[in-house]
């Protein structure tokens, strides 16, 4: 299992720098919107084209899914859009809610606070996040998040490679509404493991 890495401003610049933009280790950081551009700019050669492909995407609200009772998710940006090569997404935790401790086989995933306070435990440790923090967990890190706060928790998620996320929610969503979760499914077709 990978350790996780808390770096201060300037070592962020220096390690991001030092690793072409791409992070190999999770991190917990304030990233600037530039530094999330730099990171899809640089990750795969078909990504640059990618996003010269999709100027705009505009949200619908037609592909939102319920994860669990106080977790949902809207997919922003999708893999058609994007050639499977990620895809972007819109989550709210409510007050209480968390994401079950998990991890992902074939994606990495990155999540960006824009309101509310989380406990974050990424592989072996555990940070308070909030506003402005940004979360990455290669694939093959286990991950928990938690609201801590009374108010809801907004995030941006991005996942790449994108191929079987949407897929994933759908599928997860279906399953929680229905009562009865099978994670084995899940982690045969979408390479989630739960924990």
């Amino acid at each position: 299992m990978k350790t996780a890495t808390l770096l201060t401003t300037s070592l962020r610049r220096q390690r991001v720098s030092a690793l072409g933009g791409y992070w190999k280790t999770p991190l917990v950081v304030r990233a600037t919107r530039q530094h999330a551009q730099n990171r899809f700019l640089s990750h795969d050669t078909k990504t640059e084209d990618t996003v010269k492909q999709t100027v705009v995407s505009k949200w619908d609200g037609s592909k939102k899914y319920w994860m669990s009772n106080t977790e949902y998710t809207g997919v922003v940006v999708g893999k058609e859009a994007t050639g499977g090569e990620y895809v972007i997404t819109d989550g709210v935790i409510g007050p209480g809610g968390f994401v079950p401790d998990h991890y992902h086989k074939w994606e990495d995933q990155t999540f960006h606070v824009i309101t509310g306070e989380l406990q974050a435990k990424i592989g072996n440790e555990t940070y308070q996040v909030g506003p402005g923090d940004t979360i990455h967990c290669p694939r093959g890190v286990s991950h928990f998040i938690e609201n801590t706060g009374d108010t809801e928790v907004k995030l941006i998620s991005y996942i790449f490679p994108g191929h079987w996320a949407e897929d994933f929610m759908a599928e997860t969503s279906r399953q929680n509404h229905e009562g009865n979760l099978d994670l084995k499914l899940i982690e045969d077709k979408f390479g989630v493991v739960y924990i």
